[in-house]
C-alpha cells in the first residue's frame, strides 16, 4: 500500500544544531564503538574513499558509502528522533536500516554510537514509573562495589587530535577481585562524566590485600570541563582540555 500522507518534518529542537551538518568518518580516530566523523574541510590523513553521512533539519538524511570502485555511493533516507540523543534511520529498502545514539558533537567532532535496526515497525515500550520504581529499590549485587583508589592520573597519547588515558591504582580487599573503571551513563553531557572504580567478585572472596592498576581510554566520556573519578569514600576531578590538556 502507498501512502499519500504528507510527511511532517521532524523536531530539531532537542538536537545540536551543529549535528546539521555532512559529516566525514575520520576511522583512524575510532574508539571501540564510537566512531568519530569531522567536517569536509578537516585534513584528514590518505585513504582509498571515506564514508560519510549528513542530516537535515527537513528529517532528511544522506549516507555516503564507498563503492566497489573506492567511489562515493550516495543513499537518501529519513531520520527520525527517539529521544536521548538516540536517532533512527530508514532508507525504504535502498540499503540497511539503523540506528545510532549521538555521544558528542561541536563544530568540529561528532561521536556517535551505531546499532542495527531489527524490524522496520519494531518498537520497545516504554518502562512505567512503578517498574522503574521496583528496579531502583532493588537489593544491589553483592559482588559488585565501589572501591577506593589511592592514586590517578591522565595519559595524554601523542597523536592528532590528542587520545586521554585514565590510570587508577589502589589496594583491593581481595586478591582475586576484578577491578574495572565503568562510565556513568547520562542524557546530556555534565560537566565533570562520572567514572566509578568498581569491584568485582567472580565467586568466592580471597581475603587478601593486593595491589592494583586499571586504565581506560576516556576521549569518549569528557564532560564539558573533564572527568571525576569516583571510588568508595572519595572522588578526584580531572580537567581536560581536548586541544591537548589536562590538570
Amino acid at each position: 500500500m502507498t501512502s499519500t500522507a504528507t510527511k511532517q518534518p521532524p523536531r530539531t529542537d532537542e538536537l545540536p544544531p551543529q549535528l546539521f551538518r555532512h559529516w566525514i568518518h575520520s576511522r583512524e580516530e575510532d574508539q571501540a564503538d564510537v566512531e568519530f566523523y569531522r567536517p569536509e574541510d578537516f585534513d584528514f590523513p590518505p585513504a582509498f574513499g571515506r564514508d560519510g553521512l549528513e542530516l537535515r533539519p527537513d528529517g532528511v538524511f544522506i549516507q555516503d558509502d564507498i563503492g566497489p570502485a573506492d567511489e562515493i555511493i550516495r543513499t537518501r533516507g529519513h531520520w527520525t528522533a527517539q529521544g536521548h540523543g538516540r536517532i533512527e534511520v530508514r532508507f525504504g529498502g535502498a540499503r540497511e536500516d539503523f540506528a545510532f545514539t549521538v555521544v558528542g558533537v561541536d563544530d568540529s567532532l561528532l561521536r556517535i554510537r551505531k546499532e542495527p535496526l531489527q524490524g522496520a515497525y519494531e518498537r520497545m515500550p516504554c518502562a512505567t514509573d512503578e517498574q522503574l520504581e521496583q528496579y531502583m529499590s532493588a537489593p544491589p549485587a553483592t559482588g559488585f562495589r565501589r572501591i577506593d583508589f589511592e592514586h590517578a592520573d591522565i595519559v595524554i597519547l601523542e597523536s592528532f587530535p590528542p587520545q586521554f588515558v585514565l590510570r587508577v591504582r589502589g589496594t583491593k580487599p581481595y586478591a582475586n577481585m576484578n577491578v574495572q573503571l565503568v562510565p556513568l551513563v547520562y542524557i546530556r553531557q555534565p560537566e565533570y562524566w562520572g567514572i566509578e572504580v568498581v569491584g568485582s567478585l567472580p565467586g568466592i572472596g580471597l581475603p587478601a590485600l593486593a595491589p592494583y592498576e586499571v586504565s581506560l581510554a576516556v576521549t569518549s566520556f569528557l564532560g564539558t570541563a573533564g572527568i571525576e573519578v569516583i571510588g568508595a569514600t572519595r572522588s578526584e576531578r580531572f580537567d581536560i582540555d581536548r586541544a591537548g590538556g589536562a590538570q
